[in-house]
């Protein structure tokens, strides 16, 4: 778990110089809100389930160093707005 979440920590920029692996990078998980309303054990083997959630969270929840979040620069367009407001 703990190496998915040093990905996603680097990926957002909020790796630091100088830390300690890998318990730094498990304060990291929680400090970013990665690991919360996860079962988190960092030498554990993450699944399919839990690195989506993880995902997720760093996508939508996770503030950058810059102040953004990912999906502020990521040009995702819902299915309504695709298809001009309609839906099915």
């Amino acid at each position: 778990m703990v190496q998915w979440v040093a990905i996603l920590t680097r990926i957002l920029g909020h790796e630091e110089e100088g830390m300690g692996w890998p318990d730094d990078y498990n304060q990291m998980g929680k400090e970013l809100g990665l690991t919360a309303n996860l079962a988190y054990s960092g030498s554990a083997t993450v699944n399919r389930a839990e690195m989506a959630r993880m995902t997720t969270t760093a996508i939508f929840d996770v503030t950058r160093p810059d102040g953004s979040k990912v999906i502020d620069t990521v040009g995702f367009k819902t299915a309504a707005e695709e298809s001009g407001g309609r839906t099915r």
